[in-house]
């Protein structure tokens, strides 16, 4: 077929007279430069952007590296902020804190914080950089997913206005990640003393590094929950320490769904009378499977089921719910998990049960 064809190519050159032959070869050249144009300049962009690849990925290796060299700094100072934070405490223990930093920070000369980042006891001297007669109401709000927002106001009666700006700046520094919402500064006519009012939020993380000598359990069944296998009731599953429980002080565990209409849930208790959140961190291989909080003695749901993602990764869900009853114990299946796809495996590597606060005076 191509020995055809060039023949008939060579045919009709040959007819051609000497010019036509010469224009032919010159136009058949010119064709051929084109073509190996075209390729170089497609091979010479490829070239350019893999050089530019190589650049951008050079510089990330770069900043890996300079973030590496500092990462055992920035280790020590998060865990120096860490420490002033825990998702177990209370809001009066939230607050008692935060009193205790507002009027450390309001010294002259503010005294250290020990490990648990409780101010130093010193001999009082010094006197005090802005009076604080009292603290306003707080009042605790869920911030997002992952950490809680205290909200208090301070008024400073009046002082110099270098006083204010020194202790705003102290708030700002603050290892209890303060953030100032709202300043009201006045000032009466003819007068250099200002007065202030200000709105400070504290944010509380989740997850937190906590100091080794908090227990797993607050004696109210509130707080992080070491994950027993023994506290739970299977029906038509298998429940196992995880292969990682060794190396959290809370545990983990594997539940293996069995048979169809599968459920497992947690025995707790818990104050009656008040409202509560569930966290818990979970996977589960199959998207079939539902996780809610219920009544322990007639199996009463007492918050809607959550479907779990099915992808095999940990996600963290929350849920709300409400007890019956003034403060006598409630019995609890939480949380509760049901399935129906036999040989589904859903891990649990973190449950939290706290109160939903009320404001704080």
């Amino acid at each position: 077929m191509i020995h055809d064809v060039l023949e008939k190519v060579f045919h009709a050159y040959y007819k051609l007279s000497q010019r036509e032959q010469r224009l032919a070869l010159i136009t058949a050249i010119v064709v051929l430069l084109m073509l190996v144009f075209m390729v170089y300049q497609r091979a010479q962009e490829r070239l350019n952007t893999l050089d530019r690849e190589i650049m951008r990925l050079e510089d990330e290796l770069l900043a890996y590296t300079r973030l590496m060299a500092h990462r055992d700094v920035i280790q020590t100072q998060y865990q120096a902020i860490a420490a002033q934070h825990s998702s177990e405490w209370t809001e009066a223990e939230i607050h008692d804190r935060l009193r205790q930093e507002i009027y450390r920070l309001a010294r002259n000369n503010p005294p250290p914080l020990d490990a648990n980042g409780i101010p130093v006891s010193t001999n009082g001297g010094g006197g005090n950089l802005v009076e604080i007669p009292t603290l306003g109401r707080g009042q605790m709000s869920e911030g997002g997913q992952g950490y809680r927002e205290y909200r208090i106001n301070l008024r400073i009666p009046q002082t110099q206005l270098r006083n204010i700006v020194q202790f705003l700046e102290r708030l700002h520094n603050s290892p209890q990640s303060l953030r100032i919402d709202a300043l009201d500064l006045s000032r009466e006519p003819k007068s250099e003393l200002v007065a202030a009012s200000i709105d400070i939020s504290r944010i509380v993380a989740d997850g937190a590094v906590l100091p080794p000598d908090v227990p797993a359990v607050t004696t109210d069944g509130l707080g992080r929950i070491a994950l027993d296998a023994d506290a739970w009731v299977g029906i038509g599953a298998t429940i196992s320490d995880a292969p990682e429980a060794a190396q959290s002080p809370y545990g983990a565990l594997d539940i293996r769904l069995t048979t169809a209409a599968a459920e497992v849930y947690m025995q707790h208790q818990l104050p009656g009378g008040a409202e509560y959140e569930m966290i818990v961190n979970m996977s589960s291989t199959s998207g079939d499977v539902v996780m809610g909080v219920g009544l322990e003695s007639d199996a009463v749901l007492l918050s809607p089921m959550q479907q779990l993602e099915g992808d095999g990764e940990t996600h963290r869900y929350q849920t709300q719910f409400a007890l019956p009853g003034a403060g006598t114990p409630v019995a609890l299946r939480c949380p509760w998990i049901q399935g129906n796809e036999p040989d589904t495996l859903v891990r649990l590597s973190g449950l939290m049960l706290r109160k939903i606060s009320e404001s704080y005076e």
